[in-house]
């Protein structure tokens, strides 16, 4: 809804800046847009093509306050997934498959169950209150991580 409210209005207003600014309209006093015609053209188009870019483009999330620090996005998880690689260690070099398999998993229950506000909240907690927390959203991933590392170790 706010998209169309803020784009119909600077459409408006440039429609009629420009109507002014190009003689359409006449001004009956003597103000800004008689004295400079030149800025006034140039205000009118950009309020008018930025009317038409809200009303066309826009999308309501971008006025949600906060939304894009509260939305989960792919860079999000592609960091999250890269972190999780790195703190598994020795773990990501014996068995790069499952811990893949692993930190998709457990990133993606993560994203799925918690969102990024509380997730950045829980960062600030000590490590086993984290895990001890999040452990139902990764459960099924680390029972699936620890059947394809036992298959594995047999086989050693």
């Amino acid at each position: 809804m706010l998209p169309v409210l803020f784009g119909l209005t600077r459409l408006i207003l440039g429609i009629l800046l420009g109507a002014y600014a190009f003689g359409i309209f006449k001004s009956k006093t003597n103000g800004f847009i008689a004295n400079n015609p030149h800025i006034a053209k140039i205000v009118a188009v950009v309020c008018a093509a930025s009317g038409l870019y809200t009303l066309l483009l826009a999308k309501p999330s971008d006025y949600e306050v906060g939304g894009a620090k509260n939305t989960w996005t792919d860079e999000d998880k592609s960091v999250m997934v890269k972190n999780c690689l790195r703190d598994s260690k020795e773990m990501a070099i014996r068995y790069p498959q499952a811990m893949g398999k692993y930190c998709d998993c457990s990133v993606g229950g993560i994203m799925a169950n918690i969102s990024k506000e509380d997730y950045l909240k829980e960062l600030k907690k000590p490590f086993q209150d984290q895990v001890q927390s999040q452990m139902p959203y990764f459960k099924v991933c680390l029972e699936d991580l620890r059947r394809a590392t036992e298959g594995r170790n047999k086989e050693r």
